[in-house]
C-alpha cells in the first residue's frame, strides 16, 4: 500500500467505517498487519480447539467470567450466547496455552462476536491480543501491561505536567487509574458501544494500539482543568485517603462522559508532543506531528517493556520524560 493510498484510507477510517463494512474491514486490515507473522502450519479447526482440553482452573475461571461478561447487554443475555462466548475463549486457552485465560479476555472476545462468527471472532481475539497488544499483556507476569502503565504516567507528566504531579502529591496513580481502559481496549467503558468500535476502527486499520494512548489522552486533557481543582481542593490528610479513591474513580470513569464519536476521534488526532502543532485535520492524510507522537509512543513502550523485563516497574524521577517538555497544556 502506497503512502497516499494509506494516508487516504486512515482518513476515511478515522470518519467511522459504516456498521454493514465493519467486520469486512476489521478482518482485511487483520489479514494485511499479521501477513508474513503468521505460522505457516495449518492451524486446528475452531471445533478442535474447542473440544482440546485445558487446564480445569482456566476452564473454571471462564465460566465465571462470561456470567460477569456485560450483564445486562441485550445481545448477551440467553444461556446459548453464554455458551458460545464460553466456546471462544476455551478455544483461545487451547491456542494459546502461554496465555490460557486472564480477565478482560471476555470483553474483547464478546464485544468482536457482535460482528463474527465464533472461529472469526477468535481470528481477530487472537490478533488483537497477540499482534496488538502484546501476548505478555494477558500471560501470567502481565509485563506488558505494566510497562503501559508506565508508559501513560511518562506520557501523563509529559503533556499535563501541573495535574501529573498534583496526583503524584496525593499518591493517585495514573497508571492504576487508567488500567482497565488498556485491558479492555475500552470495551464497555462507555455508554455507547459506538464510541469503543469508532476506537477499534482505528486500531485495527493501523495494526497498532498507539491510537488506545491518544485516547486515553484525550479523554484526561478534557478534564484536565476539573482534577486540578479537584486535588487543589482536597482535605487534610484525615480525609485525603477516601478522597484518593474519589480522585481514582473519577479518572477511571472519564470514558462516561463522551457520547460524540467525532469529538473524541478528532481530540485523540489532536494529541501532539508538547511543543508541536497539534495534529488538527485528522480527516486528512497528512503525516506530520502524527508520526512524531506515534513514534514516540512506540519507543516509549520498547523501552519500558524492556525495563520490566529487567525487574524495574517505576518510573525514574530524573528520566528523559523532561526532555519532551515540561510545557505541558
Amino acid at each position: 500500500m502506497s503512502p497516499s493510498t494509506r494516508a487516504a484510507f486512515h482518513g476515511l477510517v478515522s470518519r467511522g467505517i459504516p456498521v454493514l463494512y465493519r467486520s469486512t474491514v476489521w478482518d482485511a486490515c487483520r489479514k494485511y498487519h499479521a501477513s508474513g507473522s503468521t505460522s505457516a502450519a495449518p492451524a486446528p479447526s475452531f471445533s478442535d480447539l474447542v473440544d482440546t482440553p485445558i487446564p480445569a482452573q482456566t476452564a473454571a475461571e471462564i465460566e465465571k467470567d462470561v456470567d460477569r461478561t456485560f450483564p445486562g447487554h441485550s445481545n448477551f443475555s440467553s444461556e446459548k450466547e453464554h455458551s458460545q462466548l464460553q466456546s471462544i475463549l476455551t478455544a483461545f486457552a487451547a491456542a494459546h496455552p502461554e496465555i490460557g485465560y486472564c480477565q478482560g479476555l471476555s470483553f474483547l472476545a464478546f464485544s468482536l462476536s457482535l460482528f463474527f462468527s465464533p472461529d472469526q471472532t477468535l481470528d481477530v481475539l487472537s490478533f488483537v491480543v497477540i499482534d496488538i497488544l502484546g501476548a505478555n499483556y494477558f500471560d501470567s507476569d502481565m509485563k506488558g501491561r505494566f510497562a503501559d502503565m508506565l508508559v501513560i504516567q511518562h506520557l501523563t507528566r509529559a503533556q499535563f505536567p501541573r495535574l501529573f504531579f498534583l496526583l503524584e502529591a496525593h499518591e493517585v496513580d495514573v497508571g492504576v487509574a487508567t488500567f482497565s481502559w488498556f485491558l479492555v481496549m475500552f470495551a464497555g467503558l462507555f455508554r455507547d458501544m459506538e464510541l469503543t468500535f469508532r476506537i477499534w476502527d482505528v486500531v485495527l486499520s493501523e495494526g497498532s494500539p498507539v491510537f488506545l494512548f491518544r485516547v486515553a489522552l484525550a479523554l484526561i486533557a478534557s478534564n484536565e482543568d476539573s482534577l486540578i481543582a479537584l486535588l487543589e481542593s482536597m482535605g487534610d490528610e484525615e480525609e485525603e485517603e477516601g478522597e484518593n479513591v474519589n480522585v481514582n474513580q473519577r479518572l477511571t470513569d472519564l470514558p462516561l462522559q463522551w457520547t460524540d464519536c467525532d469529538a473524541l476521534i478528532r481530540s485523540a488526532y489532536k494529541i501532539a508532543l508538547p511543543g508541536e502543532s497539534a495534529f488538527v485535520s485528522f480527516f486528512a492524510g497528512s503525516a506530520g506531528t502524527k508520526v512524531a507522537f506515534d513514534e514516540e509512543v512506540l519507543r516509549l513502550r520498547a523501552r519500558y517493556k524492556e525495563k520490566v523485563e529487567e525487574g524495574g516497574e517505576q518510573e525514574e524521577e530524573g528520566d528523559d520524560s523532561n526532555e519532551e517538555g515540561e510545557g505541558g497544556n
